[in-house]
C-alpha cells in the first residue's frame, strides 16, 4: 500500500531533522540516562545517526529516538534485550533493504540508508511517521515473528494465533513521546490543539450541513 508523504504531520514536521540531545530525549522519553546507556553499549540497535567521535557527546535524530522508545516498550515487555533490538531493527530495515537489494531504493548502500532516515524521518518506514490515530500501526510478534499491520487488519492476525500475540500501538506510542519532545522543543502546542479543534468543528458542521446527493435513478412509476 502507498501512504502519502505530502500529508505530513505538523508536529513531525517540526521535530524532523532537528538533533536532540540526551538530556532531551531522556526528558521527553522517561528514560533514565543509564538505561539509556545501556541500550546504546549493550545491545545490537541500529541506530540510523553515526557515532561521534572520542569525547563527543551523541545527537539523536528523530528515527533514533522512535527506535529507542519502542525498545524501551519492548524490553520492559518481554525481558530480553537481544530480541527487542532485533524487532526493532527488522521494523525500522528490513523492507528498505529488500527493496535496496532489489534496486527500487535511490539509496545504494546501509550507511547512504540510514543518513537518508537521519535526514528525514519521512524517508522511513510509515510506522514511523503516519499518524492516522482512526486506523493506527500495532506491532506484534506471533510465533516467533513479528509483523507490522495496520489497525484495520489486525483482527485477521490475531484470530489465526493459536499461542497469542504481544501488540503494540506504535503509532500511539510515538505520539506520546513526540508530544512530549515537541513541548521540551518549544512547539507551540496549546494553538496547534486549538487549530485542531476549530478544523474538526468546521468540518463536522460543513458535513451537517451538505445537502444528501440526488438520487439519480430514474422514477418509472
Amino acid at each position: 500500500m502507498a501512504y502519502d508523504t505530502q500529508q505530513r504531520d505538523d508536529i513531525i514536521s517540526f521535530l524532523d531533522g532537528t538533533p536532540v540531545n540526551a538530556s532531551e530525549f531522556c526528558l521527553a522519553s522517561l528514560i533514565k540516562a543509564n538505561t539509556l546507556n545501556n541500550y546504546l553499549t549493550k545491545t545490537n540497535l541500529e541506530l540510523c545517526s553515526e557515532k561521534p567521535g572520542r569525547g563527543k557527546a551523541r545527537n539523536f535524530c528523530l528515527i533514533d529516538c522512535y527506535e529507542l522508545v519502542l525498545l524501551d516498550k519492548l524490553v520492559k515487555r518481554i525481558k530480553d534485550y537481544e530480541v527487542a533490538a532485533m524487532a526493532v531493527n527488522e521494523m525500522t530495515y528490513e523492507i528498505p533493504r529488500q527493496l535496496m537489494m532489489a534496486g527500487q531504493q535511490s539509496f545504494k548502500t546501509d550507511r547512504d540508508m540510514k543518513s537518508a532516515f537521519c535526514r528525514s524521518a519521512f524517508n522511513a518506514m510509515p510506522e514511523y511517521w503516519m499518524r492516522d490515530f482512526e486506523n493506527p500501526f500495532f506491532y506484534m510478534e506471533k510465533g516467533g515473528e513479528w509483523l507490522s499491520v495496520e489497525a484495520k487488519n489486525i483482527r485477521e492476525h490475531l484470530e489465526v494465533s493459536d499461542d497469542g500475540a504481544i501488540v503494540f500501538n506504535v503509532t500511539g506510542i510515538f505520539r506520546k513521546f513526540e508530544l512530549d519532545l515537541a513541548r521540551i522543543k518549544g512547539f507551540p502546542l496549546e494553538d496547534y490543539n486549538r487549530r485542531k479543534t476549530r478544523k474538526m468543528v468546521l468540518t463536522a458542521f460543513a458535513d451537517a450541513i451538505r445537502p444528501p446527493p440526488e438520487d439519480s435513478t430514474d422514477d418509472h412509476s
